[in-house]
């Protein structure tokens, strides 16, 4: 992973084995040596140790999610298809009243799930929704629906085929000034061998959709990431500049440690770390509830490699070699 640039990387734990997958392809895979087990310390972002060493990430990290399962590849790579804005196709604006129509919403468009990058029918699979003047694979202009609502950015409604079941969706950034906004929906179903159906309605004069539409760490937010998700941080600062909300049920907010600062990120904001010395660099620190930790023969997992050959960690625990599991989307310097 030497190439400068935004990199996808994915370590998957399935009982027997490590795996590593980059920009949503297998790169490698080596056995394990133990089972996961939790060690009661905290889980650190952007900073690792092996051998009594510390190591810390030069670079910006972004979109860091940690799972109790081993996610398919299938589910990596439509993850990582929807990351870089490959995955959807938006049509045109539709005309109110046609059948299957939700109650009380005046504006809609479809958004179709494009089926040739999903290799398997998927579950309660987050799909990012990026809202701009080039979007999703077929580039479309979709800034009307940004000029509509202006700051109301709860006043939207996303469905399910049928234009009727709606769908739970997390704001990660609504940027009105720039026309760019960033949804993340729970799609139900998606499917392999047909286009899977979306609807978005907005309306600036429906009230807030709160029931279905949040922010980090609300309760609608909460239904996005089902529960297999231990950890979602879409690594933007929180009110307090401090720390990084936990999108799932857990509540596993992360602390900012020796300033690492908030930039632009792949999606929305990310975090930008540099090591000044041994002991003093940017981290993230999340807490104890996270025990998915695992020994690999591997320095680890996921981690970047510098010119003099020294892994990097991008996700590390801060005990011996024992590794944390989970996805990053990270810039290398």
């Amino acid at each position: 992973m030497r190439n400068a640039g935004w990199k996808y990387v994915v370590g998957v734990y399935n009982g027997t084995h490590c795996y590593l997958f980059v920009d949503g392809e297998f790169e490698a895979s080596i056995p394990t040596k133990s089972t996961p087990k939790g060690v009661g310390a905290d889980l650190w972002i952007g900073k690792g140790t092996y051998a009594g060493s510390q190591r810390g990430f030069n670079g910006t990290i972004d979109e860091v999610e940690i799972s109790n399962i081993a996610r398919s590849a299938a589910w990596i790579k439509a993850s990582y298809e929807s990351g870089r804005d490959n995955l959807l196709d938006f049509g045109i604006e539709e005309s109110k009243g046609i059948e299957g129509w939700l109650a009380g919403w005046a504006n809609r468009i479809k958004i179709s799930i494009n089926h040739n990058n999903v290799d398997n029918p998927l579950s309660n699979f987050p799909v990012l929704v990026y809202l701009s003047n080039s979007s999703g694979y077929n580039d479309a202009d979709v800034t009307p629906i940004l000029d509509e609502l202006e700051n109301n950015s709860k006043r939207i409604a996303v469905t399910t085929s049928d234009g009727l079941s709606q769908c739970y969706a997390e704001i990660e950034k609504w940027d009105n000034v720039n026309k760019k906004a960033w949804l993340w929906v729970n799609v139900p179903s998606v499917s392999v061998s047909e286009d899977t159906d979306l609807y978005l309605y907005y309306d600036r004069d429906h009230t807030d959709n709160v029931a279905y539409i949040g922010d980090a760490s609300s309760l609608p937010t909460e239904s996005v990431w089902d529960r297999n998700f231990t950890l979602v941080t879409h690594m933007n600062n929180a009110s307090d500049a401090i720390h990084l909300k936990d999108s799932t049920f857990n509540g596993n907010d992360g602390t900012k440690k020796f300033a690492p600062t908030e930039v632009a990120g792949k999606i929305g904001q990310a975090q930008h770390f540099t090591v000044t010395s041994l002991f003093q660099q940017g981290i993230i620190s999340v807490g104890a509830e996270i025990n998915l930790d695992v020994k690999a023969g591997v320095d680890y997992l996921l981690s970047r490699t510098d010119v003099d050959h020294n892994k990097i960690a991008v996700l590390g625990h801060s005990l011996g070699g024992q590794q944390s599991l989970g996805r990053a989307t990270l810039i290398l310097e």
